[in-house]
């Protein structure tokens, strides 16, 4: 997730106190539970003032009754499993719903159970009064199984850890649930927040690809299938296609042409200096992962190459991996302080033209980018350079170069 700094002005549910005490208030009272609660801290307050001791009866009664009903869920222990389902990974500034299947694996009935999820981490938080969110189960035969909705809400894009589920009962008392961990900590991820860009206009040369790639349909070969005809001598027995052999009666072969690659590098820009509002470094994500996905509905072929040295480049596209790890990748982004623009061209310098286009997501247009530019533009003409920024750049952009602010990213980019 983009960095944040811990500040006495955050909201409420981002201190660390807050996010502990709230998650073990809601699994451990029911809603009569919070009531009572409430009415023993008023009453609680109403009282202190006065002398008399009969003040004191209403909170020292709930206090009682509370304590009653803490002995009882030490009683009642349940036998219960229970597990994630996972959805597909969420965007930023969504509500992720997913289920957990709860099983009763003892020998007696359950009732008013509840499912919580433990401490969430930074950067993402319940979300009770979405609509699809239930997580009480009313009664549970031995050995059935049922399914309960949780939600969270995801702001932040990153990379997140969801700790032990926690599934207590209300039984008996109907005011307090002893909660028991469940389930083994799993990973969420949380990609960036885009459009898709789907009338985004690339014109990339075709390359040819020697020697074999392992994109292609054949692995080891460079060739894409065709048609069939007849053998002839000098053809590979591996190319014979044994169902239309089967039908003709004589040997038929799979015949390939020569095949042609659409290869795009995405070069990413990860400068995000401290003070600085987060609008700009969120834009250049969000539009370099809408620009993927659209490449990636087209059959190119993606590496995606950041400024950032702890991130190595990636490949996607075809046979390789899929665009979810390019995701991944872009949700992991915190920013750089400074970053080296040199560095990287070393990086990809000797790679330029395996590349049929080039797309850059820049910062801003000064002097030192305008001449990084130019040397790439030097190896490889066929190049976009892409800037998302609120205020003006430093220097007026050549023609070649795009402009955008980050509130029009929610338009399509010609």
């Amino acid at each position: 997730m983009p960095r944040r700094t811990w500040s006495f002005l955050m909201p409420v549910e981002d201190h660390s106190f807050m996010k502990r005490f709230l998650a073990y208030y809601h699994a451990r009272f029911t809603v009569w539970g919070k009531i009572l609660v409430g009415i023993s801290f008023l009453g609680a307050g109403a009282s202190a003032p006065g002398t008399h001791l009969s003040a004191y009866l209403l909170p020292s009664f709930i206090v009682a009754l509370l304590l009653t009903a803490h002995l009882f869920t030490l009683i009642v222990r349940p036998r219960l499993t229970a597990r994630r389902v996972m959805a597909a990974p969420p965007a930023a500034g969504s509500y992720y719903v997913y289920h957990v299947a709860v099983k009763n694996i003892g020998k007696k009935p359950c009732r008013n159970l509840a499912v919580f999820e433990s401490l969430l981490p930074f950067g993402i938080y319940f979300a009770r009064k979405h609509p699809q969110f239930v997580n009480t189960i009313d009664w549970l035969e031995p050995g059935e199984e049922k399914q309960v909705t949780l939600v969270i809400y995801t702001p932040w894009r990153g990379i997140y850890e969801l700790g032990h589920l926690l599934v207590g009962t209300a039984f008996p008392s109907g005011l307090m649930r002893k909660c028991r961990r469940y389930a083994s900590p799993e990973r969420l991820s949380v990609y960036p927040k885009f459009l898709p860009q789907i009338q985004f206009q690339l014109n990339p040369r075709r390359l040819f690809e020697p020697g074999g790639i392992v994109e292609s349909s054949q692995v080891g070969h460079s060739n894409e299938f065709l048609s069939t005809r007849e053998f002839r001598a000098g053809d590979r027995l591996r190319d014979v296609h044994w169902p239309s052999t089967a039908r003709a009666n004589k040997l038929i072969v799979k015949e390939y042409v020569e095949e042609n690659v659409m290869r795009v590098a995405l070069i990413l820009e990860t400068q995000w200096p401290r003070g600085e509002r987060a609008d700009d470094f969120e834009g250049r994500i969000s539009l370099c992962a809408g620009i993927a996905d659209a490449l990636e509905k087209r059959n190119f072929v993606m590496d995606l190459f950041t400024s950032d040295p702890k991130i190595p480049p990636v490949s996607v596209g075809r046979s390789l991996e899929n665009i979810d790890h390019l995701l991944e990748v872009l949700s992991c982004l915190e920013g750089d302080q400074e970053v080296d623009l040199e560095r990287l061209f070393r990086q990809i310098e000797n790679r330029l033209l395996h590349f049929s286009s080039l797309i850059v997501f820049l910062k801003d247009w000064n002097e030192g980018r305008a001449k990084w530019v130019k040397r790439l533009r030097a190896i490889h003409p066929h190049l976009r350079v892409m800037i998302v920024r609120r205020k003006p750049t430093t220097l007026p952009p050549d023609e070649s170069v795009t402009v955008i602010t980050p509130k029009q990213l929610g338009g399509m980019i010609r």
